[in-house]
């Protein structure tokens, strides 16, 4: 049987899972048939180089192992691959248009076929394209950060996006004037939630409002937020994210406090337990 023919995902929520959700399950992770989990682009990096054997991705493929026919597993797109290049906007990004339909068949296919979702080749080396681009990012963003009174005003801007957009809206397109034009404005007040670029942009300011805040801005420094931009861009399409990290307190934010921050009660922040349970 093909892939084609299994019937269409179940009509449950599309939940971002951090890597670091399977790596505190260990073999025990058991992914869960009520709800479609969606995996990003860096999980398989950040699963593979989790320790030598690549026993990372050995977890991740017993937890998908668990999964039964239609298999709802998606694999997302690149964060590059959506509108953030995009000369004029398109239309607003829909949760199931984040998936990359080639990878998400072959995973679903070899599920179905009995076999590992993911191949355990330790001779294939992590990409690193996308952190190597992280310090052009940082540059681009940086003189929106100059003062005091400008990473206040950074703050105020990409709080609770999803909703009041219209403040963020004008800083990225007073600091970025070639990326935020007229066209991009008006589309993204209307439906903020559906485009990447405007994510993307607000994700990098906030956690850079962070760094300088805290005086932590050395570049290597920021590798692990650079992927944590990721799941939160693809979250705040979807509307849910699942991970383990607890709230930084007075540290530089983690995924829970810079979900709050930046979407407020749009995005469900699901436990651990819950993903698992599928509710």
């Amino acid at each position: 049987m093909q892939i084609e023919s299994l019937e269409p995902f179940n009509g449950g929520p599309w939940v971002v899972l951090d890597w670091g959700v399977l790596r505190g399950f260990g073999y025990k992770a058991k992914a869960p048939d009520s709800l479609v989990t969606v995996l990003v682009d860096v999980f398989g990096r950040e699963a593979s180089t989790a320790s030598r054997g690549h026993a990372g991705l050995k977890v991740a493929n017993t937890a998908l192992a668990a999964l039964s026919a239609p298999y709802p597993v998606v694999i997302a797109r690149e964060w590059h691959s959506f509108s953030v290049d995009e000369a004029a906007p398109p239309a607003p990004l829909e949760p199931h248009q984040v998936s990359d339909e080639e990878c998400t068949r072959s995973v679903r296919s070899s599920l179905h076929a009995g076999a590992p979702a993911f191949l355990d080749d330790a001779s294939v080396q992590p990409t690193r394209d996308a952190k190597d681009n992280w310090q052009l990012y940082v540059d681009e963003m940086r003189p929106a950060l100059s003062s005091a009174e400008s990473i206040a005003g950074v703050r105020r801007a990409t709080q609770n996006i999803l909703e009041e957009p219209h403040e963020l809206i004008e800083l990225l397109a007073r600091e970025l004037p070639d990326q935020i034009d007229l066209a991009w404005k008006e589309a993204i007040a209307k439906h903020p939630s559906g485009y990447p670029k405007f994510l993307f942009f607000g994700a990098i300011l906030f956690y850079l409002s962070e760094f300088v805040s805290k005086g932590r801005e050395r570049v290597d420094a920021m590798e692990n937020d650079f992927d944590d931009i990721h799941y939160l861009v693809l979250a705040a399409v979807t509307g849910h994210l699942c991970t383990a990290e607890k709230s930084a307190g007075e540290g530089v934010a983690h995924l829970p406090d810079a979900v709050r921050h930046l979407f407020g009660d749009r995005v469900r922040v699901w436990t651990p337990d819950q993903w698992q349970a599928g509710a």
